[in-house]
């Protein structure tokens, strides 16, 4: 039985509650990556290694689209998902690469 649904899980996790809680929620797989992805992209905000949240702020104009490309798993960096990258400092500058190609119209 599901308590709540995928978006107010999210809204749950971008709000900081512990994972355990979150994660105590649903028994899907697929929700649950997207809750990880959604704890990690809030952690990264925090963060914001190398300014990356910020460009990718400026460049995609909401925090919510910027949210959204930073848990999805992109073509252009391996298909693997920006905020998964953003623990080194070769990651940040790959996805700083993208989002530069994206702010200029280049295809990424």
């Amino acid at each position: 039985m599901h308590l709540v649904d995928r978006n107010g899980i999210c809204v749950i996790a971008r709000d900081g509650k512990p994972a355990c809680v979150v994660l105590s929620l649903s028994s899907n797989p697929a929700l649950i990556e997207l809750i990880y992805a959604t704890v990690a992209v809030a952690a990264a905000r925090r963060r914001d290694q190398g300014g990356v949240v910020s460009l990718a702020d400026r460049i995609f104009g909401t925090r919510d689209h910027t949210d959204q490309w930073m848990a999805s798993k992109i073509w252009s960096l391996g298909g693997k998902r920006p905020v998964d990258l953003l623990g080194t400092d070769e990651g940040v500058n790959e996805v700083r690469n993208v989002l530069g190609r994206i702010e200029h119209g280049i295809f990424a």
